[in-house]
C-alpha cells in the first residue's frame, strides 16, 4: 500500500522534469531565433550601409526656413565655402571614407536632401511636394584626396553625394557633411511645373544664396541680356566678400518617346535646373 502511494508522486516529478526540459529547449530554441534574427538584422545594416542603397520611409528629423537655410548651428566660413567651390570645380581625385563624429550619417544625409527638396526646392516651382512620397536613394560620402585633408583633420571638406528618383523627378545633390548645406544641386523635374518664368528662378537664386547666412545685398549678376532685354541665364548671386557666387543654370527640353500599346509618339517636358556656386561671370 505505501508503494501504491508513493506511486503518484513519482510520475509527478517525472512530468516535472519533463516539463523543465521542453522549456528549456524552447528556451534555447526562441533564444536561437532571436541571435539569428539579430544576425540577419546586422548583415542587412551593413549591406545597406556598403551599398549606400536604401529606401527611407517619411519622416520630418530636419527642418528648413523659408530662406532655404538649415536649423543647423553651424555654417561654413567664406574661406571654407571658397575652398569647396574650388573642389567641386576640380574635383581632382577623391577618397570615399565612413561617417567621422560631427559629420552627418548615411539616412541622416538623405533625409537633408528629401526635405530641401520637399520643402524648399518644389514648392518655389510650384510643382506637388507629394511627388516625393516615394522615392529610391543612392549616396556615397567623399572628401578631397590630399595629405592636407585628411577628413579627420578637416571634416568640413568632406561632402555626401545623394541622388534621389521616381517618375517625377531625379536629383542629384552635394552637401557638405558637417553642416548640411545643400553646395550643388542637379535637378530634373518630369511632371508639369507651374512657375517657369524669370522672377521665379531669380527668386530660387536669392533664396539659395540666403541658406549660406551671408551679406546678399548685391544684386544679382546676368551673363548677357537677348535683344528684347530678358536676362540669359546662367544668373549670379554674390556670397560674402570673397569671389564665391550662387549661380543658376536652366533649361527646357522635350523628350519624345514611343508608345508601346498604339506606337504613337508620346511627349514629355524635362525641366532641368542647376544650382552651384561658382567664381562668377568674369571668371567662366
Amino acid at each position: 500500500m505505501k508503494e501504491h502511494k508513493n506511486f503518484p508522486a513519482k510520475k509527478t516529478g517525472k512530468i516535472l522534469v519533463n516539463l523543465s526540459g521542453i522549456l528549456s529547449a524552447l528556451a534555447i530554441a526562441f533564444g536561437g531565433l532571436f541571435l539569428v534574427q539579430l544576425k540577419l538584422n546586422q548583415e542587412q545594416e551593413k549591406l545597406l550601409t556598403d551599398s549606400g542603397l536604401i529606401e527611407l520611409p517619411q519622416t520630418e528629423i530636419i527642418e528648413v526656413t523659408e530662406a532655404g537655410d538649415l536649423s543647423l548651428s553651424v555654417l561654413l566660413t567664406e574661406e571654407q565655402l571658397e575652398e569647396l567651390r574650388n573642389i567641386l570645380e576640380e574635383p581632382g581625385e577623391t577618397a570615399l571614407h565612413e561617417p567621422l563624429s560631427g559629420q552627418l550619417s548615411m539616412a541622416q544625409a538623405i533625409e537633408c536632401g528629401r526635405t530641401w527638396l520637399k520643402d524648399f526646392f518644389l514648392p518655389r516651382l510650384g510643382t506637388n511636394e507629394n511627388s516625393l512620397s516615394d522615392y529610391k536613394a543612392s549616396c556615397y560620402l567623399w572628401a578631397p584626396e590630399s595629405p592636407d585633408s585628411e577628413p579627420e583633420n578637416r571634416p568640413w571638406l568632406s561632402c555626401w553625394t545623394i541622388s534621389l528618383s521616381n517618375q517625377h523627378i531625379e536629383a542629384v545633390l552635394i552637401l557638405n557633411a558637417v553642416t548640411g548645406q545643400i553646395l550643388d544641386a542637379s535637378v530634373s523635374c518630369f511632371s508639369p511645373i507651374e512657375y517657369q518664368e524669370q522672377n521665379t528662378l531669380l527668386t530660387l537664386l536669392k533664396d539659395f544664396a540666403s541658406s549660406f547666412g551671408m551679406d546678399n545685398d548685391s544684386d544679382p549678376v546676368y551673363s548677357a541680356e537677348t535683344e528684347s532685354g530678358a536676362k540669359k541665364l546662367p544668373w549670379y548671386q554674390r556670397l560674402g566678400t570673397r569671389s564665391t557666387f550662387a549661380s543658376i543654370q536652366a533649361s527646357s527640353i522635350i523628350v519624345c518617346s514611343t508608345d508601346t500599346d498604339t506606337d504613337l509618339p508620346l511627349y514629355t517636358e524635362q525641366f532641368n535646373i542647376h544650382l552651384y556656386l561658382s567664381p562668377g561671370p568674369e571668371m567662366q
